[in-house]
C-alpha cells in the first residue's frame, strides 16, 4: 500500500517495484486521479487499485462533466479533484439562492445543513453531527445521502470502478 499523494513519485515508484518484482499488487490513493498519472506511470500501471473518498462517478453526471470539461479545456478532467471542486461551488451557489443575503453567514451554514445536493463525485449532505459528508456504504447505506468510497484499478490503460458494486463498470482483475 502506497499513501503518497504525488502522483509523480507513486508513477516512478510504480515503475520501479514493477521493474523488481513479478507481480505486485500495489493499492494506493488518490494520486493515480491526477490527469497525467497513466502517462507517467506507463504500462506499470497496469493493474493498479486506488481509491478516493471522493471520486467522479463514471454515471451520467460524471461522464457530462468530463465531456464538457474536456471541451472547454481541451484535456479530460481529473478523477477526484475537478469534480469535488465543481461540486462545491454548485453546493455553496445553491445555499446562497436560498438565503436573503449571501454575507448572512448563519443562514449559509444552514442553508447547507439543510440541503441534499447530487454533484457529479456523488451526493452531498451535511446535516448530520459533524456536519461533514458522509460515505456511502461505510457511514451510510443511503447513497442519495452520501458519498462513495471508490475503489479503482487501471484496467487497459484506463480507470475502471471496481467497487462499490452499485457504481461499478468493471470486476477486479488479478
Amino acid at each position: 500500500m502506497v499513501t503518497n499523494f504525488s502522483a509523480p513519485q507513486v508513477a516512478a515508484f510504480v515503475q520501479l517495484i514493477r521493474s523488481e518484482l513479478p507481480a505486485p499488487l500495489i493499492y494506493t490513493l488518490y494520486a493515480p486521479s491526477v490527469p497525467r498519472f497513466l502517462e507517467q506511470a506507463g504500462q506499470a500501471a497496469e493493474g493498479l487499485l486506488w481509491a478516493t473518498v471522493t471520486g467522479l462517478y463514471g454515471d451520467r453526471f460524471g461522464r457530462h462533466f468530463g465531456e464538457r470539461f474536456n471541451r472547454r479545456f481541451g484535456e479530460r478532467p481529473g478523477l477526484s479533484s475537478a469534480g469535488i471542486h465543481y461540486d462545491m461551488v454548485h453546493l455553496l451557489a445553491l445555499a446562497w439562492s436560498r438565503c436573503a443575503s449571501p454575507r448572512d453567514f448563519r443562514e449559509v451554514n444552514s442553508r447547507l445543513r439543510e440541503t441534499v445536493h447530487r454533484g457529479v463525485n456523488g451526493a452531498y449532505y451535511l446535516g448530520n453531527r459533524g456536519q461533514t459528508n458522509v460515505s456511502y456504504l461505510d457511514g451510510a447505506s443511503d447513497a442519495s445521502v452520501a458519498q462513495a468510497h471508490l475503489v479503482f484499478q487501471v484496467q487497459d490503460g484506463e480507470h475502471r470502478i471496481i467497487a462499490p458494486p452499485s457504481l461499478s463498470e468493471s470486476t477486479f482483475r488479478a
